[in-house]
């Protein structure tokens, strides 16, 4: 299981501070800035996508079927990645993830997300595929 920091814990969610406009966590985070700055800190490089963008990348990320430690995870009421809610595989089929409703970072599984109706759909996973560091 990835060894999260603390100070990660400690993100509020700011549905204003998403990717490509929030720099940092200090001011908070939606659900895909988060997951970046926490790929970032284990030395991946990702670009600042909003989950549609996510979805159809492949120059940083690669859709895949069985996840693991640093995958992320993309979860919508429908299949629509437009808007989709996006988590990090943190290992051990936990997911950690920020959402409006909880205010804060939370670990759950995969199965606890969808049973949630707003993340009942899991769209699909894409795996990070840059990074300056070997991860296994």
């Amino acid at each position: 299981m990835i060894q999260i920091p603390s100070h990660f814990f400690k993100t509020k969610y700011d549905g204003s501070q998403y990717p490509g406009v929030a720099t940092g966590l200090s001011n908070g985070a939606n659900c895909q800035h988060f997951c970046y700055v926490l790929l970032r800190h284990f030395e991946f490089e990702i670009g600042n996508f909003r989950s549609s963008d996510l979805w159809k990348d492949t120059e940083f990320t690669s859709k895949i079927s069985q996840y693991q430690p640093f995958d992320l995870a993309l979860f919508n009421s429908t299949s629509n990645p437009f808007g989709a809610h996006v988590a990090i595989c943190i290992g051990d089929d936990k997911f950690l993830h920020l959402s409006k409703k909880n205010g804060r970072p939370i670990v759950c599984s995969l199965s606890d997300l969808l049973n949630l109706k707003e993340y009942s759909v899991l769209i699909g996973f894409k795996r990070p595929t840059r990074s300056r560091l070997p991860h296994s």
